[in-house]
């Protein structure tokens, strides 16, 4: 092995249940070496699941990760390793619930208390962090904080069979907003900061004493982030959430001077190319979904009328709500040449539950399944 070089292996496991797996790799381990780098952490991820490990890497270390279809589990010899380790195990406990909302249905009766049982563990770990490594321990802290609020708050903004008021928030989340949120550098350095900066702000947007006008909101949430750099990382990632040419100019033009990395740049720039497509007077994107007879429905069957699109799921709680609302506007519009169509973003494997659902409900309009199935979720990870 080459001087300046560290040796890390990981183990395939012996059979996966996914389309991509090749079966000559089951169970074999494979080993790969990267030049020093700097201290700190780092991720490996598997991008088709969206699933991510993090490792805190320092020269000499050998780590090797076993990686299965639940988890990927992580050994190593040193003492960062070992607490990064069992720091995961434990953050798992208000992870899984918080962030796995497909697979475990849980709403805020049996959340928050896990959250307020979970609190006092987080503290207790974070009194254990005590290796010799002091810039370790310092940052591993801050690690566990983030960890802890941003399983609190991704919690709130993933659909969930029923959702609380504010007067059922545990005191917790009382602490979250803060004045200079995010000045620490070291935030820089860790994967989940972009998602637990876009995170903080919608929440203290919705919980803040001030909340902005909607105009107004892409420069109130810089204002909420003390990092120069983050606020650029904020800017670039949510300047393509604009579905308007003339609204994406208004609000993300002055404030181009905060993007100051080439990546950042890029971003504006291919967000603006993006929606020179959806000016008025272009053509819309032609969907083509089957809808509950099996008979493919496109975008362009439906020239000539106004067509409303709703997006939903049977799991959705809000989207349920909304239903009867729907129903109200068609029976306004009747008679009149609008279009309600309905697209159901459900899985695969529970399009007869989706049928059913439809049928029980009456629903009318046209009803479609999306057959790409959870694939839209990877934009909430």
């Amino acid at each position: 092995m080459q001087s300046g070089w560290r040796r890390y292996t990981y183990t395939m496991p012996p059979k996966a249940n996914t389309g991509n797996w090749h079966p000559q790799i089951e169970g074999r381990r494979f080993a790969f070496a990267v030049q020093s780098l700097p201290e700190g952490f780092y991720y490996v991820g598997d991008q088709a699941r969206r699933r991510f490990h993090r490792l805190y890497l320092k020269p000499g270390d050998q780590l090797n990760l076993t990686v299965n279809d639940s988890a990927m589990e992580m050994s190593g010899k040193s003492a960062e390793a070992k607490v990064v380790a069992d720091w995961e195990k434990l953050y798992a406990e208000i992870r899984k619930p918080a962030f796995d909302f497909t697979k475990i249905d849980m709403d805020y009766t049996g959340f928050f208390p896990l959250l307020n049982a979970f609190l006092p563990k987080a503290d207790q770990f974070k009194s254990s962090i005590k290796t010799s490594n002091k810039a370790f321990n310092s940052w591993m802290k801050l690690v566990v904080d983030a960890d802890v609020e941003s399983a609190a708050m991704n919690f709130l903004y993933t659909p969930r069979g029923k959702h609380p008021n504010k007067k059922d928030y545990p005191p917790y989340y009382q602490t979250i907003i803060q004045k200079d949120k995010f000045c620490d550098s070291r935030f820089l350095r860790l994967g989940e900061t972009e998602g637990l900066v876009n995170h903080y702000v919608l929440f203290a947007s919705l919980n803040g004493t001030n909340p902005p006008a909607k105009e107004e909101r892409l420069a109130w949430s810089l204002q909420q982030i003390c990092n120069d750099t983050l606020k650029g990382a904020y800017l670039s990632r949510n300047i393509s959430s604009y579905k308007a040419l003339d609204q994406f100019l208004a609000a993300a033009t002055p404030l181009r001077s905060h993007l100051v990395t080439e990546r950042q740049r890029n971003a504006y720039e291919e967000a603006e190319k993006k929606l020179h497509t959806f000016k008025s007077g272009e053509p819309g994107y032609n969907f083509n979904y089957p809808d509950i007879a099996g008979k493919n429905v496109s975008l362009n069957d439906l020239k000539g009328k106004v067509v409303v699109v709703d997006m939903w799921a049977t799991w959705c709680g809000p989207c349920k709500a909304e239903i009867p609302h729907l129903k109200q506007l068609e029976a306004d519009m009747h008679g009149k040449d609008v279009v309600f169509v309905s697209v159901s973003v459900d899985e695969e494997k529970d399009k007869g539950k989706w049928e059913d659902f439809v049928k029980k409900q009456s629903l009318g309009g046209v009803q479609l399944l999306l057959p790409a199935g959870p694939a839209w979720q990877s934009s909430m990870a």
